[in-house]
């Protein structure tokens, strides 16, 4: 394999040279900016998952709470003088 890219111009280029280029000033702004994109798509991830599931989830658990108060208003009228 080789260790040679195609630029933009149609000519060849040497990853070590790309790679220098890593370490220019702009670099760390490169960076900055991935680092940011990532914690945005994943951060838009938990927010649609949440949409998804919360309301399925107080869902059941509602459905789980109406057997409790059947009990607990049976349980009441029998108490009852």
């Amino acid at each position: 394999m080789s260790d040679e890219t195609i630029n933009d111009d149609g000519g060849t280029e040497d990853l070590t040279e790309l790679f220098t280029r890593q370490e220019e000033p702009g670099a760390a702004d490169f960076i900055h900016k991935l680092r940011r994109r990532i914690h945005r798509r994943a951060a838009t991830t938990h927010v649609a998952l949440y949409a998804w599931e919360l309301p399925k989830t107080v869902l059941v658990e509602f459905i789980q709470l109406i057997p409790e108060i059947f009990i607990a208003v049976s349980s009441d009228k029998e108490n009852k003088p």
